[in-house]
């Protein structure tokens, strides 16, 4: 009887964690909804890691809002992996198929218009470093 009661009185524990993760979730996803509106991408960022943090399932619509903000703060690389994750998340959802054939575009679109690119300088240089453009290759608009 005792094995029993421990088993219940655990389940009952996991579920109300899991409750209060959800919760959490929804609360984060509308802090991120709230300032990408507003357009602060950082506090968006901030909270799509918390999001991510909570070890749950990340909805489609979560992990395109997290894609933006991180785009517009200049990671292209890391916003290709967050709409790969997008993407992923939207397999098995039909009512998504719209959303997702867009986040492929603008995946597409992205590898389209970047090239990765690595730079790196050697330990043993100490001068300042700054990346610039010597000449424009081309003519401005």
């Amino acid at each position: 009887m005792n094995v029993f009661l421990c088993i219940l009185f655990s389940s009952q524990i996991s579920f109300a964690a899991s409750e209060e993760k959800e919760a959490e979730r929804v609360r984060i996803s509308d802090d991120m909804e709230r300032f990408s509106k507003r357009g602060n991408w950082k506090a968006v960022e901030k909270k799509y890691e918390e999001l991510l943090t909570l070890g749950l399932d990340v909805p489609f619509a979560d992990h395109l809002l997290g894609a933006q903000a991180i785009f517009y703060l200049g990671d292209v690389k890391r916003t290709c992996t967050v709409l790969e994750m997008a993407i992923s998340a939207a397999e098995n959802s039909p009512d998504l198929e719209e959303q997702k054939k867009s986040a492929q575009a603008w995946l597409t679109d992205i590898y389209s218009a970047f090239f990765p690119v690595e730079i790196t300088i050697g330990r043993s240089y100490k001068d300042t470093v700054a990346l610039e453009l010597a000449e424009l290759p081309f003519m401005p608009e």
